[in-house]
C-alpha cells in the first residue's frame, strides 16, 4: 500500500517501397524505419500525507533514410541519429488537512539533436564548385527531387510546464488558486549545398 507501478516497451517500425522513387541500381527505394519506447511510472505514498509521481517516456528512433515519392533515395536526407527523445513528469500532492490540500508538478517534453543528416559523401565544401553543383533539384512537373534533396538539419525543441496549486475546501465551498509557467526552446538550424533549392519544369530552369 505504499508503492504502485507501471513499466512498458514498446518495439514499432516499418519498411515500406516507395511509389516513383529508385536506386541508382533501378531497385525501388526503401522507407526503413524502427522506434523504441520505454514507459515508466512510479507513485509513493511518501507519507500518510505525503505522494509523489514520477512518470518518463523515452523513445530511441533509428532511420536510414527519410524520402516521399519522386525523391532520389541514394541521396536522400540520411538516418536521425540517436537522439534526446521524452516526455517526463513529477507531481506532488499532499492533503494538510481536511479542507487543505497542496499540490505542484513538473513536466518536460524534450526532442534534442533531432538530426538528418547527408548521406555518405553528398556534403561538400562550403563554397567549392562541387558545394554550387550539389544544389537539390526538384521538377514541379514531373514530381522528382535529385541530388541533395534536403540540407543537414540540427533541430532542438523542449517545452517544460511547472504547476502549483491550493485547494481550499469548507463543505459547502471551495476555492482553489494556482499557477502554471511554461517555457522552451525552438531552434532550427539548416546546412545545405550551394544554400538553394533549383527548381525545373520538365527540365527546364525555373527558379
Amino acid at each position: 500500500d505504499r508503492i504502485w507501478y507501471f513499466g512498458g516497451f514498446r518495439d514499432v517500425g516499418n519498411r515500406n517501397i516507395v511509389a516513383n522513387s529508385f536506386m541508382p541500381d533501378g531497385s525501388p527505394g526503401i522507407f526503413d524505419q524502427t522506434v523504441y519506447n520505454i514507459t515508466g511510472r512510479i507513485t509513493a505514498q511518501l507519507t500518510p500525507k505525503n505522494k509523489l509521481t514520477v512518470y518518463n517516456d523515452r523513445a530511441f528512433k533509428k532511420l536510414q533514410r527519410e524520402f516521399t515519392s519522386g525523391v532520389e533515395p541514394s541521396k536522400a536526407a540520411g538516418g536521425r541519429t540517436p537522439v534526446l527523445y521524452y516526455t517526463g513528469a513529477v507531481k506532488w500532492s499532499s492533503p494538510l488537512t481536511n479542507k487543505l490540500m497542496l499540490e505542484a508538478g513538473w513536466g518536460a517534453s524534450v526532442q534534442s539533436r533531432n538530426t538528418g543528416t547527408y548521406q555518405p559523401g553528398v556534403r561538400q565544401v562550403r563554397g567549392t564548385p562541387a558545394w554550387y553543383a550539389g544544389a537539390s533539384r526538384v521538377d514541379l512537373v514531373l514530381g522528382t527531387t535529385q541530388a541533395a534533396t534536403q540540407g543537414e538539419t540540427y533541430t532542438i525543441e523542449q517545452l517544460f510546464t511547472s504547476i502549483a496549486s491550493a485547494t481550499y475546501v469548507t463543505g459547502s465551498h471551495n476555492i482553489k488558486v494556482g499557477m502554471q509557467s511554461r517555457t522552451g526552446v525552438n531552434s532550427v538550424v539548416t546546412e545545405s549545398n550551394a544554400d538553394l533549392v533549383q527548381r525545373y519544369r520538365n527540365g527546364v530552369p525555373d527558379s
